[in-house]
């Protein structure tokens, strides 16, 4: 039988979320936004700014690069190093780890 600890940890993540208290572009922005609103505002936002538009163009790019990296780092290993499959999975999993310190250590 599963332990249920998980899905109360995240019943009570989501609880202490709706508990904080609002910001002030939330409440700016209350009443004012009719559906897809937000879209049309980011939409005009990227027409008028063409350094925005290369930014989101070339992390659109990356992504994309680092999607097909993902999906092909097992194959990889596995023809070119010899190890298993599960290797790229504990390699990303130690890149993942390490930059989550990186990011605790510069938040300090």
């Amino acid at each position: 039988m599963r332990s249920s600890r998980p899905a109360a940890m995240h019943f009570a993540s989501a609880a202490l979320a709706l508990q904080t208290p609002p910001t002030p572009l939330r409440t700016a922005r209350r009443g004012a936004s009719a559906p897809g609103g937000g879209l049309l505002d980011g939409w005009q936002t990227l027409r008028a700014l063409p350094s925005l538009r290369r930014l989101v163009a070339g992390l659109a790019c990356s992504n994309l690069m680092l999607g097909l990296l993902q999906s092909a780092s097992p194959i990889l290993v596995e023809d070119r190093f010899g190890h298993s499959p599960a290797a790229a999975g504990a390699l990303w999993s130690i890149a993942a780890a390490a930059t989550l310190v990186a990011v605790a250590c510069s938040r300090v």
